[in-house]
């Protein structure tokens, strides 16, 4: 018993701290255009042309979907970026399009505007944006349209702040902590000596 309850206990600590951000564009609403920049927790997007949300199309009930609308043509061509409040890590998001033959090249940057990772997907309806491999802390996305009829649609952000890693618990938590393991001790004495 005192076993689980130890696995469960520590289980549930790094479950908590180990937890992903994710950005929901679900509050902007369904079908609309989105004045440049905006923000939501986590993040500030802007971009020379309005933004389009979409919360049903694609990924319905997951925190929608965000795209650069070009000035003229009206689709999802253009170029944009998002500054994350903060440094970030483990980050990772998706794109569909409404065509076959789009092209979309993202890049993350350092605080110190230095490019990290480069990913470009050519000819693609869909694609998975993988860039939990990056070492350094992320603190910008920059979009590039390379092509095609439609554009790409984003959705699905999630990654995790790199400098929550190195925050030092408050002196109250700390002294918690100890008085959870004293009576974890106490107790575990007590049922030994029974």
């Amino acid at each position: 018993m005192k076993r689980n309850l130890f696995s469960f206990l520590l289980g549930s600590l790094i479950a908590i701290s180990a937890s992903a951000n994710t950005i929901d564009f679900t509050s902007l609403g369904d079908d609309v255009v989105v004045s440049s920049p905006f923000s939501r927790p986590g993040a500030i997007f802007s971009s020379s042309t309005p933004f389009y949300a979409n919360v049903n199309a694609y990924f319905d009930g997951l925190g929608g979907t965000i795209c650069a609308l070009h000035p003229t043509i009206g689709n999802c061509t253009s170029d944009f970026r998002i500054d994350f409040n903060g440094a970030i890590s483990a980050l990772r998001f998706e794109s569909i399009a409404g065509s076959a033959g789009n092209a979309y090249g993202v890049t993350a940057y350092d605080a110190s505007d230095v490019a990290l990772l480069s990913l470009f997907q050519n000819n693609l309806t869909a694609a998975v944006w993988d860039f939990t491999g990056v070492a350094a802390p992320i603190t910008s996305l920059r979009f590039s349209n390379g092509g095609g009829q439609s554009g790409q649609a984003f959705g699905r952000f999630s990654f995790d702040q790199a400098d929550a890693q190195t925050e030092i618990p408050e002196p109250g938590s700390l002294m918690l902590m100890a008085l959870g393991l004293v009576g974890l001790g106490v107790i575990s004495r007590r049922q030994r000596g029974k």
